[in-house]
């Protein structure tokens, strides 16, 4: 049904290929510009500085805990694992959250990124904050799953650590994937259109013209016995014996109509 596919984030492009973070993944130019850019972004130095000599110079703060987190954001990450998953949520998702979690005292200890799909932020009274809803499987569920939730469900502004893409409203970017649905779809498609020409030993297809009547049974087991002996590249160019009166009718196509 559609609403499920929607539900589960794969909305159909106009090629007919179902797109969501996962299957867009597959499309090689997707995959090595998302890996390409947020891998060189986790790469790039981050820092807490201080000001110092009335705010003319300054200097690594690293008694400030923000130091220790950009350094070390939670103690399942690097900080370059984690610049890199964020980015590429962003770049996906167009939106990047990582959950600040705190000591009594309100001294941040670790920054956990959330799945991109279960948070989006909100503005009651003029106040921003965040609604989260975590799966029993996300980094924000730890000691204890149902106080965790309890929190995560509405989440502080000052709690929360989003990096945006381009939006429309300034706080929550589009979703990147969604937007080129269409246009990863065709990539996808062709890509799918390829294989299984190939597969067809670059033949779109052949028509096989029997003189007399053949049942449903008897048609159905000629096609299968034809495409075990001739489909696939390892087939390509095998000899073909027809017997009964069977003719072979063939699609010509060159090697420069095979390209797609």
């Amino acid at each position: 049904a559609e609403w499920l596919y929607e539900a589960l984030g794969a909305e159909k492009t106009s090629s007919g290929v179902r797109i969501n973070r996962h299957t867009a993944l597959a499309v090689s130019a997707w995959w090595r510009g998302v890996n390409l850019v947020s891998g060189d972004v986790g790469k790039l130095p981050l820092c807490a500085f201080r000001r110092i000599d009335g705010g003319k110079n300054k200097e690594a703060a690293r008694e400030h805990p923000a130091y220790r987190l950009a350094k070390r954001p939670n103690k399942e990450m690097t900080a370059i694992v984690f610049k890199r998953t964020l980015q590429g949520h962003v770049m996906s998702e167009g939106n990047g959250y990582g959950l600040i979690r705190r000591t009594p005292d309100a001294e941040p200890f670790e920054v956990l990124p959330l799945n991109p799909h279960k948070a989006y932020p909100v503005r009651v009274d003029g106040v921003l904050g965040y609604v989260y809803t975590p799966n029993t499987d996300d980094p924000a569920v730890l000691e204890d799953p149902r106080t965790i939730v309890e929190e995560a469900r509405r989440i502080k502004a000052s709690d929360m650590l989003h990096i945006k893409g381009l939006g429309f409203d300034g706080i929550q970017g589009y979703s990147v994937i969604r937007m080129a649905r269409d246009t990863l779809g065709r990539s996808k498609a062709t890509g799918l259109y390829g294989a299984r020409y190939f597969k067809n030993s670059a033949r779109p297809s052949v028509i096989l013209e029997h003189p007399g009547k053949l049942t449903e049974k008897a048609a159905a087991n000629l096609r299968s016995s034809w495409d075990r002996l001739h489909e696939g590249i390892e087939n390509a160019h095998r000899t073909a014996v027809l017997e009964d009166g069977l003719k072979l009718s063939n699609f010509q196509i060159n090697a420069r109509d095979s390209q797609l």
